[in-house]
């Protein structure tokens, strides 16, 4: 009977973390695109090749989503909460009992409009601290939690690239608590007439059924995002030809 709970464990470990992986690899599941206001959205034009801008300490971050559901079923508890500000500050929390479920998810970031007539290549250093806990009890329960850590640049077609996995955890594989400080840096061409909003974007979800519990929080401070804007090489702006098969 052990042998077999701890299948059934394995098993449900390896479907969340399936689960947790394809969050953070789909911008549909990240929800559509946050509505930034023309007005509160960076405009990046010519002019801005050669330049840099460093948030929240020349602007603050324009994008702050943050939202959370709780099911405590017909006999359980339930709780989530999400929070996200344009200092740089994120979180999302969740707790569950005996049947009860709940999620939280935040998106914290900046978007832009690209006004420039050519590309324009933006290198994004992101910098932060996070911390994490998820558990389950009992041990030898069906409780689950999970919490995904994603960093992205979704355009306004709704097209995701880049795309970084920064955290992937359950409960099952990794309970307990933990804390580092965080850097990322990657590149990404804005063209002409597009919109672009980098993102951090943290996820948790918690289950339960009866006589267990379980909970997951992600904690992001201190975020700073810097961005250099330089002109894209002439051989790269120029059209590629369709691949094959495409």
């Amino acid at each position: 009977m052990a042998s077999e709970r701890r299948v059934e464990r394995t098993i449900a470990g390896l479907a969340a973390l399936a689960l947790v992986a394809a969050l953070g690899c789909s911008g549909m599941d990240f929800g559509p695109p946050t509505r930034v206001p023309v007005d509160q959205r960076q405009a990046v034009d010519a002019s801005a090749v050669g330049s840099s801008v460093s948030l929240p300490k020349d602007r603050a971050f324009n994008v702050h989503f943050k939202q959370s559901n709780q099911n405590p079923g017909s006999d359980g508890t339930a709780r989530g909460s999400a929070d996200a500000d344009g200092a740089g500050t994120a979180a999302c929390a969740t707790e569950a009992s005996n049947g009860g479920s709940a999620a939280g998810e935040f998106q914290i970031g900046h978007a832009m409009d690209s006004r420039a007539e050519v590309p324009v290549r933006a290198a994004v250093k992101l910098t932060f601290k996070l911390a994490q806990e998820l558990d389950a009890s009992p041990r030898s329960g069906s409780g689950m939690a999970t919490l995904a850590l994603t960093a992205f640049v979704r355009d306004s077609e709704g097209r995701i690239f880049p795309k970084f996995a920064v955290e992937a955890l359950t409960s099952d594989e990794a309970a307990g608590r933990g804390s580092r400080s965080e850097t990322r840096e990657f590149a990404f061409t804005m063209e002409p007439g597009k919109s672009y909003q980098i993102l951090l974007a943290g996820q948790v979800n918690v289950t339960t059924e009866a006589d267990t519990r379980a909970m997951a929080q992600l904690e992001i401070e201190d975020l700073e995002m810097a961005i250099d804007f330089a002109s894209v090489p002439e051989e790269e702006a120029q059209p590629q030809p369709a691949s094959a098969g495409r």
